[in-house]
């Protein structure tokens, strides 16, 4: 009887460990942000600007609930700030923002200008407290050797609320090394029905831009559960096409499907059996890599990805990278680390 609490003990730790590993990328740290940030209660617009004057403002712990700092009981919106310089910046890396735990609804700015949201406000407000908070920013939004401000407006509904746990600081996201071809940046995207989103016809629909990784509520369309489409052409040169390539799509939530040049090279459900996720629910936290056949390589021509995306709750897209073309042999890092062929009750039962 020991003997089998003792691995429902171990099964479930893991369980946890698999179902809350949520970040693919590989950060080196560029800038620490833990510390002193100058802290306001209250709601107002001018707040996000880089200009704005906020000496006069209190100064709080982050990471640290608001309520442990002399503001118990306090419920509703509030902004952080925080000044920093850069000493240098390496424009071909890409860079994140990383916020740990914000309680409840977050959206941040970087000089003025939005970077991302998690959670809704009011009036279809949705909690995102337990979501550790990873936002893109383009590296022409930093400045180095001047100063750069970052404001956070928080919305808490009850309990502890503000900046509350986990990591703060600026990376770079080092994974992008292992690619051959990088396919972050603009994509085509469109809104599809339920009926033609495993065959859409692609011209038919309303198309627009979006930024790859990210979450599609940041690109206006807030509070979307359904299907949409993405869609990005590239070249793949002949010496790159000489390797077996595998397409890297990072997370994506929550159900997808693939396609290369026409035709379908994957879907989330085979990815399970290869243990890329844990469980009905996780498939947001898989990390999706599709085998590009070579049959369907068009060398030093124009190639087609078309990712078509099912959300049903909360939070939708292509959210988080890598995204781009890399090796199998280069592969073999990610594979290693993010895919395990296991079963949970054989740490139970066996």
């Amino acid at each position: 009887m020991r003997t089998i609490q003792s691995k429902l003990i171990i099964a479930f730790t893991l369980l946890f460990l698999i179902s809350g590993k949520i970040e693919a990328q590989e950060l080196e740290l560029i800038k620490d942000l833990e510390g002193y940030w100058q802290f306001s209660v209250g709601d107002n617009s001018h707040w996000m600007k880089k200009d704005f004057n906020d000496s006069k403002w209190d100064r709080l712990y982050v990471p640290k609930s608001w309520e442990q700092q002399g503001y118990d009981g306090y419920n509703g919106f509030a902004w952080y700030r925080k000044s920093f310089k850069l000493s240098s910046l390496e424009a071909t890396k890409p860079v994140f923002l990383v916020l740990g735990n914000i309680d409840d609804v977050d959206e941040v700015y970087i000089n003025g200008n939005k970077i991302g949201q998690t959670g809704s406000f009011f009036p279809k407000y949705k909690t995102a407290y337990n979501q550790e908070r990873i936002y893109r920013v383009h590296n022409s939004l930093l400045k180095a050797d001047e100063s750069n401000v970052i404001a956070v407006r928080v919305y808490d509904s009850w309990a502890y609320g503000g900046i509350t746990q986990g990591t703060v600081g600026l990376y770079y996201d080092i994974t992008n090394d292992l690619l051959e071809i990088n396919l972050e940046g603009e994509w085509s995207f469109a809104l599809s029905k339920p009926s033609n989103n495993i065959n859409p016809k692609l011209s038919s629909l309303d198309w627009t831009k979006i930024k790859v990784p990210g979450k599609w509520e940041d690109a206006g369309f807030e509070d979307y559960d359904g299907y949409a489409v993405y869609m990005k052409t590239f070249t793949i040169s002949s010496k790159v096409a000489k390797n077996e390539l595998v397409l890297v799509l990072g997370k994506i939530d929550d159900y997808d499907y693939v396609y290369f040049n026409g035709k379908k090279i994957g879907d989330i459900f085979e990815l399970k059996d290869r243990g890329a996720y844990f469980g009905r629910g996780n498939e947001y936290t898989a990390l999706r890599a599709y085998s590009i056949p070579s049959d369907l390589i068009r060398k030093d021509g124009k190639n087609t990805v078309v990712v078509k995306v099912y959300d049903y709750f909360q939070d939708g897209g292509i959210y988080e990278g890598p995204i781009g073309v890399t090796t199998k042999e280069k592969f073999k890092y990610f594979e290693k680390k993010y895919y395990g062929n296991y079963s949970i009750w054989d740490l139970i039962f066996n």
